[in-house]
């Protein structure tokens, strides 16, 4: 009899250690394939994170270069401007006008015709728009 019970108590530590050794085998491999879709889910995030990357990347440098050429809009602007201030010092409106209102008044306009057709070359690509456009649908 000490021997069946023997014999049962080998084949039961037997069969517990094989039945735990395939309780860990599909507990792994079941791991394994969650981590193996975990890795191709994160494998699509770090490439769209790298694409993003790469673009604000380009955009940081186009906004560098058009924040340089704005600067020196600034700049060029500027200089206009302290140009005319220093002008508008030297001129003297009031005298010029009783002396000669006729030039005084050519010039004044020639000036606001410049400073429109400056105005238009930067505000439209062509002049044509604005010819074609004569405001007749305009709601003003």
């Amino acid at each position: 009899m000490l021997r069946i019970y023997l014999f049962l108590f080998v084949i039961a530590t037997l069969s517990g250690i094989g039945y735990s050794a395939y309780w860990y085998y599909e507990t792994s491999e079941a791991e394994k394939a969650r981590l193996r879709e975990n890795n191709i889910v994160l494998q699509g995030v770090t490439e769209t994170l790298e694409k993003t990357v790469v673009e604000l990347e380009d955009q940081a440098s186009n906004n560098a270069l058009m924040i340089k050429d704005l600067q020196e809009s600034l700049q060029k602007s500027e200089a206009g401007l302290d140009r005319l201030r220093k002008r508008f010092s030297q001129i003297d409106i009031t005298r010029q006008a009783l002396e000669d209102p006729a030039d005084l008044e050519r010039r004044i306009n020639r000036g606001v015709d410049r400073l429109i057709q400056n105005i238009l070359s930067d505000t439209s690509p062509t002049t044509n728009e604005l010819r074609e456009d004569d405001g007749t649908n305009s709601s003003n």
